[in-house]
């Protein structure tokens, strides 16, 4: 079985034709027979196909048929291995999310139930409860900018651009419902309710995209390693998970974290090594940069001491560097490791692509030196440029792009100051 079975026109033929046979119904015989054959093929390119035809479906009976088909064919060594996982895995953080959503799905559907003549202390806490289903933007960012680089690398990218816009479209639609929700009762009833059934509909049919098809796909895929980064750096998204593996595992190498972990310490001690030696260059090699020298570690302290974020994407459009001024949850715009060694297109929304693209071929072609934009953020004045890097011999490097908060700029109490601030006692 090709492991890009799931765009093979004869592989996507023949699931439709199964599907078609277990919706008339089969013999015990058959369906055995069913089980086999599909117990055979590779698990990620299989649920890959599996997704296309469930993406492809316009109606929920059909997505709800074709669900039930894969509890009964498919064995389910993933769903029974993520059930083992600790309460404090990744996935399990992911999963008791969305078993969350649900809840708060259902307690606001009951409460619409009532019709609009809501109490007041009820449309308080229907209030409530969509501004917790908030938590949404968070889990949606976790998957985005942790899970989907990941993906990536082993090279999932057409799926991780459908899920990102579809994600979109629910963010969109969760403010329309809690917009309606605040103000109840000025708009008319049944268009609050039809505002928030769109948005609980789409919403469901990804938490049903993320326990049938992702989670099973990324424990099939990520070792312990790449779960343990994940876990580092969630906290910038809003999850504060302690994830430290057990010794247990039945799951073999792959999953095994006694000797993996074993592997991973050796490994991170030989890098740490390797990296301290450099660092030890660092501190004494002079390096002409600019009108002057440096040390590799005066120059890395200085970038990172900039009152600004600055990131570098290079002339392949590979995000590759960006400096660490502050922890990552506290940047105006978010970024963690994961994400270096992404391409430029994929760090970003699928909405906002042409633009992307088209302000990197403008910045590479000369059709721009320079682009500015800007926007608020809390009490924080973004303003975001990005250049275009040429050197001596007028080649295209990359882009450099630099965030900084100009609010204090804006608010500056006098046209002058020559003095130093007074120190606090």
């Amino acid at each position: 079985m090709l492991t890009s079975m799931h765009f093979h026109v004869d592989k996507i033929k023949m699931v439709k034709n199964h599907l078609l046979q277990y919706c008339e119904g089969l013999s015990t015989k058959e369906l055995e027979t069913l089980r086999l054959q599909y117990n055979e093929y590779p698990k990620v390119p299989l649920l890959l196909l599996l997704h296309h035809l469930y993406d492809d479906m316009k109606s929920r009976n059909e997505q709800a048929k074709l669900a039930q088909f894969m509890k009964d064919i498919l064995d389910h060594e993933q769903e029974e291995g993520i059930k083992t996982l600790e309460t404090n895995h990744p996935l399990k953080v992911l999963q008791k999310e969305n078993e969350q959503f649900v809840e708060k799905i259902i307690e606001l559907d009951t409460m619409l139930q009532t019709g609009d003549k809501i109490e007041t202390s009820a449309h308080k806490q229907m209030i409530y409860t969509i501004y917790s289903l908030g938590q949404l933007y968070n889990h949606f960012h976790v998957k985005e900018k942790l899970l989907f680089p990941l993906m990536e690398r082993y090279g999932h990218q057409m799926f991780t651009r459908m899920m990102w816009r579809q994600d979109d479209q629910i963010r969109g639609l969760y403010n329309g419902a809690k917009h309606m929700i605040e103000t109840l009762r000025e708009k008319p009833f049944e268009n609050v309710i039809l505002t928030f059934d769109s948005f609980v509909q789409a919403f469901q049919r990804m938490i049903e995209v993320e326990n049938l098809f992702l989670f099973p796909i990324v424990y099939e895929l990520f070792n312990e390693k790449e779960w343990e980064r994940v876990a580092a750096e969630s906290s910038a998204y809003g999850y504060e998970i302690v994830y430290k593996p057990d010794n247990k595992s039945e799951k073999g190498d792959k999953h095994d974290t006694g000797k993996n972990n074993k592997k991973i310490s050796d490994q991170s001690r030989e890098k740490n090594s390797t990296y301290e030696n450099q660092k030890s260059g660092w501190k004494t090699e002079q390096f002409q940069l600019g009108g002057g020298f440096l040390t590799l570690e005066e120059a890395d302290l200085i970038l990172n001491n900039l009152p600004v974020e600055v990131t570098f994407v290079d002339r392949n459009s590979i995000f590759k560097y960006f400096n660490e001024r502050t922890k990552a949850e506290d940047m105006m715009l978010i970024r963690t490791p994961l994400s270096i060694g992404r391409n430029v297109a994929d760090c970003h929304p699928p909405k906002s692509l042409q633009k992307v693209m088209t302000l990197v071929r403008d910045l590479k072609t000369k059709k721009r030196t320079s682009e500015s934009m800007w926007f608020k953020k809390g009490d924080a004045y973004v303003h975001i440029t990005y250049k275009g890097l040429f050197n001596e011999e007028d080649e295209f490097i990359g882009i450099l792009e630099y965030v900084q908060d100009i609010s204090p700029f804006l608010e500056l109490p006098k046209e002058v100051k020559r003095e130093l601030s007074p120190l606090e006692d």
